[in-house]
Order: C-alpha cells, then sequence, then structure tokens
C-alpha cells in the first residue's frame, strides 16, 4: 500500500493528484466494518466517540477510526485531531 500512496503522490499537487483513488485505497484499509472516508468535524467525532465509537488511530492508515465498539490498544493508541489533541474517550 505504502508504493501506491507514494505513486500517487509524486505527482504536481496542484495539476496530478488523484484524491479520489487515493481515497478510495485508503477506505480499503479500514478495520472492524469501517469502510468510509469522511470529512467530519470536531464536534460530530465527540459525538461518534459518546456514541459508543472506538476513538482509536487506524495503524495502517492513521486516520482516526471509531467503529461501534470496545477500543482495542492493543492495535492502536488514541485518536488525535489534526492540531495533535487527544480526542479518545479516555482523555
Amino acid at each position: 500500500m505504502a508504493k501506491q500512496i507514494a505513486r500517487l503522490l509524486k505527482t504536481n499537487i496542484m495539476a496530478d493528484l488523484d484524491l479520489p483513488a487515493l481515497a478510495q485505497l485508503l477506505s480499503k484499509k479500514g478495520r472492524k466494518g469501517d469502510t468510509i472516508l469522511a470529512h467530519i468535524n470536531r464536534e460530530e467525532a465527540e459525538k461518534l466517540l459518546e456514541d459508543g465509537g472506538s476513538g482509536t488511530t487506524n495503524p495502517d492508515t492513521g486516520l482516526p477510526e471509531l467503529y461501534d465498539g470496545e477500543p482495542d490498544y492493543g492495535d492502536a493508541g488514541p485518536v488525535f485531531d489534526s492540531s495533535g489533541e487527544e480526542m479518545s474517550q479516555n482523555k
């Protein structure tokens, strides 16, 4: 997967980057039923955590994952937002 991402990123960012292809590639790396990438804000992420979302980080993609269920911190640590602030339920 790293080679595929590197190939996608070795482009003129403004002209050639195929973001939909990158999103599709990343969506295939979801765990425990996660298959959708979405733009959400901090409040939406916190709502998903309050409703029982796992609040872990996918070890393959580095993206937050909020699958329904208990976090498995043996696989990944807590979720951090783009500013580096922890968003996990254990905060």
